[in-house]
C-alpha cells in the first residue's frame, strides 16, 4: 500500500506513476478501445496491470494528476472484494474536487489486469457495464488480454536485459515529464533485498534533492562513492532520468 512503499518507490519522489513496459502498438490500441467506449458524464478510463499503469484516457479539461492516480490504484489493488465481481465505488480524488465524491466502476478483466472507469454520475453503473461489455469484445477480436498477461508475466525485467551493454550497470529510473509516467527495471540480487531497495531509493533521493535544489536546475549530475557511481539526467519538459552502476564503471561509459 501506499504507506509501506513511501521508502522504496520512485512514484512518491517523481510524482508519477510506474507504467507497464509493453509494445507501443499495443498500448495505443487500448487507448483507442477506451476512447471510443464512454458515456457523457466519463471522466476516467484506466487499465492496469497489478499496480502498473497500462493506459490511461482523460478529458482534457480535467487531466488526472499522478496523486490522484496513485490513490486510485492503491484504492483498487488493496480491496480483495473488486477482484471477486464488477463493483461500483465511491471515491475522493482531491486534485479533481475535495467537495464532493466521483463513482467508479472496477471490473477485472483477468486476476491481475484491471479496468477502472471513473464518472460524475451516480447512475452511471449499467451504463458502464455496457462499455465495459464493448471494450471486452474488442480486446477478444484481436487478443489484447493474451499480451497484456504475457507483458505482466514478464515485467520482471532485469536492467541488463533492456541494456547489455555495459556491465556495471545496476538499476535506472526513467521518468516521461509529459506523462508523469516512470519505468524501472527489477532489482537483481544482491540488491532486491529490503535494505537494499531503500539504500537505493535513499540515493536516489539524494541526487534528486542536489539536482533541483539550485535556483537553476542541473542537467547532468554525476557521483562516485565507493561502492556505487551514480549518474542522474534532467530536461525541463522532457524528462528526468537516474541510474546507478557499480563503482567500476567508468565515466565515459556510464554517460
Amino acid at each position: 500500500d501506499l504507506i509501506s512503499e513511501s521508502n522504496s518507490n520512485p512514484a512518491f519522489l517523481l510524482n508519477a506513476v510506474n507504467c507497464l513496459y509493453i509494445d507501443g502498438g499495443l498500448r495505443k490500441r487500448i487507448g483507442n478501445t477506451l476512447r471510443k467506449s464512454k458515456t457523457k458524464s466519463l471522466l476516467y478510463s484506466i487499465m492496469l496491470a497489478g499496480t502498473q499503469l497500462v493506459s490511461l484516457v482523460q478529458t482534457k479539461d480535467r487531466p488526472l494528476t499522478p496523486t490522484d492516480l496513485l490513490l486510485l490504484v492503491n484504492f483498487v489493488t488493496n480491496s480483495q472484494s473488486f477482484q471477486s465481481s464488477e463493483s461500483w465505488a465511491p471515491i475522493c480524488l482531491p486534485k479533481v474536487s475535495d467537495k464532493g465524491f466521483l463513482h467508479s466502476y472496477i471490473h477485472f478483466l483477468e486476476e491481475d489486469i484491471c479496468l477502472i472507469m471513473v464518472t460524475s454520475d451516480p447512475t452511471d453503473f449499467y451504463n458502464l457495464k455496457q462499455c465495459k461489455e464493448k471494450i471486452v469484445a474488442s480486446f477478444a477480436e484481436t487478443n489484447v488480454m493474451e499480451s497484456v498477461v504475457a507483458a505482466f508475466q514478464d515485467s520482471n525485467k532485469y536492467v541488463d536485459e533492456i541494456e547489455s551493454s555495459v556491465s556495471e550497470f545496476v538499476h535506472f529510473v526513467y521518468k516521461s515529464i509529459n506523462t508523469s509516467q516512470f519505468f524501472m527495471p527489477a532489482l537483481r540480487p544482491p540488491f532486491d533485498t529490503k535494505h537494499a531497495r531503500k539504500e537505493l531509493m535513499r540515493r536516489y533521493q539524494r541526487v534528486h534533492a542536489r539536482m533541483l535544489s539550485q535556483r537553476k536546475p542541473h542537467e547532468i549530475y554525476y557521483e562516485v562513492s565507493e561502492r556505487h557511481t551514480s549518474l542522474s539526467w534532467f530536461r525541463l519538459k522532457e524528462f528526468e532520468m537516474h541510474a546507478v552502476f557499480t563503482s567500476l564503471v567508468s565515466k565515459e561509459a556510464a554517460v
